[in-house]
Formats: structure tokens, C-alpha cells, sequence
């Protein structure tokens, strides 16, 4: 726990003088607390408007040179050393200064005969109440009388001053050592004053008359007619929030706050705006007052509020849901044919007779013009494409590598551009076809034989596999 005169530094003089003065502190904001209660040090200091009654015992040690005797009798001493004991009552009215009476009787002997002194005080007490344990400084007036057969009575006004140290064991139980001078009036004309020394312990029972307030914050403990009543008895705080910290300073106090070390808004509990980190209206886990669904179980992953912010599932892992899944425990195949089902195919026979190479294909020279001859194979991969209308083509051209590239690639791109319209107009609808152009980039034989150039100089039909390369 951070101590509260650490605070007061930072506040400056007016926040110390307010605590000294007995004032409430919830007008600064209180320190932190980690800890449920405040160590002992600092637990019982000392209150505003408290009532201190007790009592005494202790060593008075009478003067020499003491003038209490009566004027008809000889003078003797006293013993050296004279018990003493008696009751006082002190109101502190301010933290730091009170008033005090006293009364004390002392039994002593005169020349082996029995005497009495006595007296009766009051006295001003500054005292530093900083923690449970009490340094104070006292000065006062009274009267020092006396009783017995050998000097007779005599009463004389005497003043008196000391100090000593309060040590507050519980919260109206004190423990209190004083060492005190009483100044009289001194036998014989040279003597004018004397003192008589006096060792006292006691013990003290403070009453707050306004109530305990444990944690100094000027709201008082539960369980008393004092108001208005510490919802934290132990840990300084506000009195807008009933006296409990708030260590995030967002107007929620920490008992009722949520998430106490983080800023947060009333209407969350203290919490902060609820995260959605991908943005799939699910939000992040480990958050409080989440709606349903609750929780994202997949916080990075967008989803959906059905499977609690995880996308739909995928069984088999092949890009098809499940739900539209024709086979959710085995995964597709992707090789352009039905593509669409979530099953594992194979490519029909008639159908992959015309992938690839188509044969029989042949242009005018240099020039993108089918011959007639070409059609046969046209008209025969027209018919098998119509057999199985989910599938798509790409018409590629293909050269060898005499020429200029970019102009070999042009010459492919038409060539394959001639075979697809020819396809389209064979009854092949036109958005299953694309032509593109290869030029000699992809050759499938030797470029350095006749033979290998007219490999090389081709048509190939690809089926499209929507899963790798798009619609075309």
C-alpha cells in the first residue's frame, strides 16, 4: 500500500493541513489500495473529536527544597521518591491539539510519619499524530497540595510541563509513558523555584465521539450511528463511492468494479467497450458481460454468431461447408470436374480423352485460320463438352520457338481465340471457355528438330479447377 503522507507531498500544504485538522480527505484522490487492511503503524492514529479518559501510576520525586509545608510547623523534607497514581480526561478536539485534567494522589512519609500529596492539573497537549504510535509535548497550571501530621496542610499553585509518547495497541486502548517537571515555589529566600520530576505510566481508552473511520477518509465504519457509513472501512477512498478506492478512476469503486486496474464505463460493471477483434460480431473471450453467444472461440478467425465466432465447419478440410457438403468426410478433388459437390471424382474417360494435346489440329501458316481438316477433332471435343455442361476450358495456344516471343505470342493467342469460337459456335456456351496464348514459353519437346517444333505447335484444352485458379 502506498502510504497516504505520500500523497500529501504531492498535494502541497493545503491537503496536509486538512488532514491534520481533523477535515475529510475523499476531496483528493485517494492512494491505491492492494492490501485489505492498513499495517498496525497506521491503523490507530489518533481522531478528531475524541474523548481520552485513563488512568496513572508512576514515581513522583519530591523537591529538596519544597515550600509545602505549614507555616506553624518545622520544616522537614520528603522521601526522596513517592509513588504516584491518579485518574485523567482529556478532549481532543483536533487531531493534533487537545486539553487535559488530572488528579493524583501521592503518599509519602516525613521523618517516618505518613503524608499526602496531592494535586490537581490541567494542561495543553500538541501531540503529532502521524501513526499508532504518538510523540507529544504537554504545558499546564494546577495546584500541589499537602497532608500529614508532621508538616501540617498547605495548597500552592504550581505549573507544570513534560512530554512523553502514546502507543495505540488497539483502537481505544493506549499506552502511555510521560516524564513531567511540576515547578513550585522553593524554601528559604534563595531558592525561588523548584521542580519535582515525576515518571508516569498509564493507560488511555480513546473515544471518537464522531464515530470510527479506520481508513482516515472521512466516511465512517459500519456498525455505528455515524454517517455517512465506509463501504471499505479499511481502504481509503471517495464519498461518491461510498468510501471504497478506485484505483482506475473511472467512477466505479473497486468492490463493484469488474476490471479494477483498467479504465472502464459505469454501464460495463468498470469494464472497457466490449472487443471484437475480428470483427465477426462475436465477441473476444475472457471479457465480462458477454452476450450470447458468449465468448469467440476463434478470436482471430471471422465466423459466425451460429458457431460462436468460428467459421462453419469443414469436416474433411477440402473449401466446402458441410452443410453444403455432399461428402463431409472425405474431401474433394480438385480437378475441374464437379468440383461443386464436396466428393472425391475422377475425370471421365471421354472427358480426359480430349484434355490435354488436342490432335489434329493444324492453321494456315503463320496465320490463326482452322483448316478444314481441324474440324473432325473441333467438332468431336464440342460434342464431349456438351456432355458434361458444369465443366470449364481453357483453349490454350501453344508455338514453337523460332520467331520473335512477343510475336509468337500473339499468334498462339489467336489461334486459340479462332479454336474457341469455333467451339462456341459448335453449341459450347461462351462463359465455359477462355482462350489464352503460351507463344513457345511451355514447349513439350526438342526445339532443335522439325519434329519437336511440330509437338511444340499445339492446342491444349485445360479444365479449369475452380478451386485453384478461379472461374474463368
Amino acid at each position: 500500500m502506498t502510504p497516504r503522507w505520500t500523497y500529501i507531498g504531492r498535494r502541497g500544504l493545503p491537503f496536509a493541513l486538512a488532514v491534520l485538522l481533523g477535515g475529510p480527505a475523499h476531496a483528493a484522490a485517494p492512494p491505491p489500495a492492494d492490501a485489505p487492511a492498513r499495517p498496525w503503524i497506521r491503523r490507530f492514529r489518533p481522531q478528531a473529536h475524541s474523548l481520552e479518559p485513563g488512568a496513572f501510576v508512576g514515581t513522583l520525586f519530591p523537591s529538596r527544597n519544597h515550600e509545602l509545608y505549614q507555616y506553624d510547623r518545622k520544616w522537614q523534607p520528603y522521601a526522596r521518591v513517592a509513588p504516584t497514581f491518579g485518574l485523567r480526561l482529556a478532549y481532543f478536539p483536533l487531531r493534533y491539539l487537545g486539553a487535559e485534567l488530572e488528579g493524583a494522589l501521592a503518599p509519602t512519609t516525613v521523618a517516618s510519619t505518613r503524608a499526602l500529596l496531592f494535586a490537581a492539573r490541567g494542561h495543553l497537549i500538541a501531540q503529532l499524530p502521524l501513526s499508532s504510535v504518538v510523540p507529544f509535548i504537554l504545558i499546564g497550571g494546577g495546584l500541589l497540595g499537602t497532608r500529614g501530621d508532621a508538616l501540617g496542610a498547605d495548597l500552592d499553585l504550581v505549573s507544570h510541563f513534560g512530554g512523553g509518547l502514546k502507543i495505540h495497541v488497539h483502537r481505544n486502548v493506549a499506552i502511555r509513558l510521560d516524564l513531567r517537571g511540576t515547578v513550585g515555589s522553593g524554601h528559604g529566600t534563595e531558592t525561588r523555584r523548584v521542580v519535582y520530576p515525576e515518571l508516569l505510566l498509564g493507560v488511555s481508552v480513546p473515544l471518537n465521539l464522531r464515530g470510527r473511520d479506520s481508513d482516515d477518509d472521512g466516511l465512517y465504519d459500519p456498525g455505528q450511528r455515524a454517517r455517512p457509513t465506509d463501504a471499505c472501512p479499511q481502504q481509503p477512498g471517495r464519498l461518491g463511492d461510498r468510501g471504497c478506492p478506485d484505483r482506475d478512476d473511472d467512477r466505479v469503486p473497486d468492490p463493484d468494479d469488474h476490471c479494477p486496474a483498467e479504465p472502464g464505463q459505469v454501464d460495463r460493471r468498470g469494464c472497457p467497450s466490449l472487443r471484437d477483434s475480428d470483427a465477426d460480431g462475436v465477441y473476444d473471450p475472457g471479457q465480462v458481460d458477454i452476450p450470447p453467444p458468449g465468448g469467440d472461440l476463434c478470436p482471430a478467425l471471422p465466423g459466425e454468431p451460429a458457431h460462436i465466432g468460428c467459421p462453419p465447419p469443414d469436416s474433411d478440410n477440402d473449401g466446402e461447408l458441410d452443410s453444403d457438403d455432399r461428402c463431409p468426410d472425405k474431401a474433394e478433388v480438385w480437378n475441374g470436374y464437379q468440383d461443386d459437390d464436396g466428393c472425391p471424382d475422377e475425370i471421365p474417360v471421354d472427358l480426359a480423352a480430349i484434355v490435354g494435346t488436342l490432335r489434329g489440329i493444324n492453321f494456315a501458316f503463320m496465320s490463326d485460320r482452322i483448316t478444314a481438316g481441324s474440324r473432325p477433332a473441333l467438332d468431336h471435343a464440342a460434342a464431349v463438352m456438351r456432355t458434361y455442361p458444369s465443366i470449364r476450358i481453357e483453349v490454350q495456344g501453344h508455338t514453337d520457338s523460332e520467331g520473335e516471343a512477343a510475336v509468337n505470342e500473339e499468334v498462339s493467342r489467336r489461334r486459340a481465340e479462332s479454336v474457341r469460337q469455333y467451339l462456341i459456335q459448335a453449341g459450347v456456351p461462351a462463359e465455359r471457355l477462355r482462350a489464352v496464348g503460351r507463344g513457345g514459353a511451355q514447349p513439350i519437346a526438342d526445339n532443335n528438330s522439325a519434329r519437336g517444333k511440330a509437338k511444340n505447335r499445339r492446342i491444349e484444352l485445360v479444365l479449369v479447377n475452380d478451386h485453384a485458379t478461379g472461374a474463368p
